[in-house]
């Protein structure tokens, strides 16, 4: 890369035709909802039948973690259905139904709380990325490799405008205050330092 912070967010998507998530964030994407869906211990449970939930917007925002949230219900709970009224990167205002969820109510039941949790902080983090590149006039703003999603919180900054930098600790060559630091303070003793090696 020539300039730094660069965005590597053409690594977590593929296009064309069948456009989706690259195989590394698909393997991000599946690791995460996997997890998230043994931590309910099994969980819903409640009447037999058919239900149906909408997801209604508090607040606006940039909308993040449409993927995300489809992969949780392919892999999981495939005997619902989704219905997005907003795409990945819309804006949504207060009182927007973002999308309704179809299924059987004990798997609605299930899928629930940890759809919202994907969704809400994964479009928490794209509108609030979004809030400071509209603020730094042309500045590029970019996200750590410390994200606590990992590639998930890396796709809603790039959602919401902002550089992904690098995606784990091969990606480039960084060199920290620290780093520098350290080697500026072992240059006089370098004569000895190279004996300790």
């Amino acid at each position: 890369m020539t300039t730094l912070p660069h965005d590597r967010s053409d690594l977590l998507w593929k296009g064309g035709e069948s456009a989706g998530p690259s195989a590394l964030f698909a393997d991000s994407i599946d690791r995460w909802v996997d997890a998230m869906v043994a931590d309910e211990h099994g969980g819903g449970g409640g009447t037999d039948g058919m239900l149906h939930a909408s997801v209604v917007s508090k607040q606006s925002g940039v909308i993040a973690g449409v993927c995300g949230v489809d992969r949780l219900v392919e892999r999981h709970f495939a005997d619902c259905t989704l219905n997005w009224m907003f795409a990945e990167g819309q804006t949504v205002e207060v009182g927007d139904r973002i999308l309704r969820l179809e299924g059987p109510a004990e798997q609605v039941l299930r899928c629930e709380r940890i759809l919202l949790n994907l969704l809400g902080r994964l479009s928490g983090i794209a509108t609030c990325t979004a809030g400071w590149v509209g603020s730094a006039g042309g500045l590029g703003i970019a996200c750590t490799r410390k994200t606590e999603w990992g590639l998930l919180d890396k796709w809603a900054v790039h959602v919401g405008g902002g550089l992904t930098h690098r995606l784990d600790r091969s990606d480039a060559l960084m060199i920290r205050r620290m780093t520098s630091l350290f080697w500026l303070l072992m240059l006089p003793m370098r004569p000895r330092l190279w004996r300790w090696l």
